[in-house]
């Protein structure tokens, strides 16, 4: 660091006998000494203003250094605690809240409801609020609604809550519908029924509940409906004794891969496969089989 202070050097007393040099006697060595004086007090002074500066610098480096050791070791205030950066998306100024897909065992990211009328999966319109569900969301066939699924999708949930009016969920071609979670369907008003068409393709889920308990004239019936497809449940499966039918009319195949407490309506095609596949003892479904495996 610069320090702003000097003496007179060698040149400013040469400078001084030259100057006084002329100058004879007494007078000579007065004039010689009070010149000298005068320059030593410049270069005290100069020293004076040195040191000063030295010292304000020294202070402003001190000061400097413990703001940046309090900023180091402050502790984090409440409001800082487990805060995720956000990253704001190119050309936008606005963070973006990156959502983390939920973990099984998680709540649903959301609960999506069909629109009275239904339509395809995949498209927006099908949904209210426009949104088409995803994978980790909760989803609702509401009552009347016929929902059908144009593609390979997947949901946490799905339930029919209330079967006021026939109510479907359809699986074309040779599309795919996996539920991680319960697939449930409510036990249907008086006239009406609800219905779970696998047709050809193919459905899993985590476990199935059928609320039927009574037929009216064919009707209150919770229907899965196969045709040359498979539906596989992987967990439980509940179903009441009446009201709660399981057709397979053509080379489908139907997996029960965890506990059985029900005992439905089996109507089963002689070409139809049914597969136990539990390690754990299983309850058999009462019924006349076209092919089992156990």
């Amino acid at each position: 660091m610069k320090n702003n202070y000097a003496f007179p050097d060698v040149q400013i007393f040469e400078i001084l006998r030259t100057k006084t040099s002329s100058v004879p006697g007494t007078i000579h060595r007065h004039l010689f000494f009070i010149m000298l004086f005068g320059f030593l007090m410049l270069g005290f002074r100069s020293f004076g203003q040195g040191q000063t500066n030295f010292t304000n610098e020294n202070a402003a480096l001190n000061n400097n250094s413990a703001v940046m050791q309090q900023a180091a070791f402050q502790p984090a205030s409440p409001e800082n605690v487990n805060q995720v950066p956000e990253n704001p998306a190119p050309g936008n100024d606005s963070p973006q809240i990156n959502q983390v897909p939920g973990s099984p065992g998680d709540a649903p990211l959301a609960t999506v409801t069909s629109t009275a009328t239904g339509g395809n999966w995949n498209t927006p319109g099908t949904w209210v609020g426009g949104s088409v569900p995803l994978s980790g969301d909760a989803v609702v066939i509401a009552s009347a609604a016929t929902v059908t699924v144009d593609g390979t999708v997947t949901c946490a949930s799905l339930s029919f809550t209330t079967i006021s009016a026939n109510t479907n969920l359809t699986i074309s071609g040779t599309n795919s519908l996996t539920v991680t979670g319960l697939l449930s369907m409510a036990r249907p008003a008086a006239g009406f029924n609800g219905y779970v068409n696998v047709n050809a393709g193919t459905l899993t889920c985590g476990s199935m509940t059928l609320s039927a308990t009574a037929i009216a004239s064919s009707t209150r019936l919770d229907n899965i409906i196969i045709t040359t497809g498979t539906a596989t449940v992987t967990g439980t499966f509940t179903a009441g004794a009446t009201g709660c039918v399981l057709t397979i009319s053509g080379v489908g195949i139907l997996n029960f891969g965890g506990t059985i407490t029900a005992t439905p309506t089996l109507t089963l095609a002689t070409a139809s496969t049914v597969n136990y596949t539990s390690a754990s003892a299983q309850t058999i479904i009462s019924g006349t089989y076209g092919n089992l495996s156990i």
